[in-house]
C-alpha cells in the first residue's frame, strides 16, 4: 500500500520485529480506512488526514495522550458501548444504511463538586 509506504517515510516508523511491522500496518490499513469513509461522505464538519498517529489503536493513543478510561467503563464493537453496574439506556443511531449501537450510563451524579479539596 503506496499510502503506508509514504507514512512509513515521512514519520520515520521503525518497528522493532517483523511481526510489529505487520501489526502497525493492519492498524494503519484499518484506521485509513476509516479517514477515507469519513472523508467521502458529503457535507462533514471535517476533513480527516493521514498523520503520525495513524499507525495507533484507540487505546495505543489514549494511553498517548494520557486519557485513562477504566476497561470497565468502555468497550468498543461497532459502536461505543458504555458499561456500569447502573441502569443502561439504550440507543440506535442510524447513519447511511450502517446502525450503531451504544449504551449510556445513568448514574446519580454530585449537584456541584468543590474543586478547591
Amino acid at each position: 500500500m503506496k499510502a503506508y509506504v509514504n507514512f512509513v517515510a515521512e514519520y520515520g516508523k521503525v518497528q522493532a520485529s517483523h511481526s510489529k511491522h505487520n501489526q502497525k500496518y493492519e492498524v494503519f490499513k484499518a484506521n485509513y480506512q476509516k479517514i477515507k469513509r469519513h472523508n467521502e461522505q458529503p457535507d462533514v464538519p471535517f476533513v480527516m488526514s493521514v498523520n503520525q498517529f495513524t499507525d495507533m489503536t484507540q487505546e495505543e493513543f489514549d494511553k498517548l495522550m494520557g486519557v485513562e478510561i477504566p476497561k470497565i467503563l468502555v468497550q468498543e464493537t461497532d459502536g461505543v458501548f458504555v458499561q456500569s453496574t447502573k441502569k443502561k439506556e439504550h440507543r440506535h443511531h442510524h447513519h447511511q444504511n450502517k446502525t450503531k449501537s451504544y449504551s449510556l450510563m445513568q448514574e446519580k451524579v454530585a449537584d456541584s463538586i468543590n474543586w478547591n479539596e
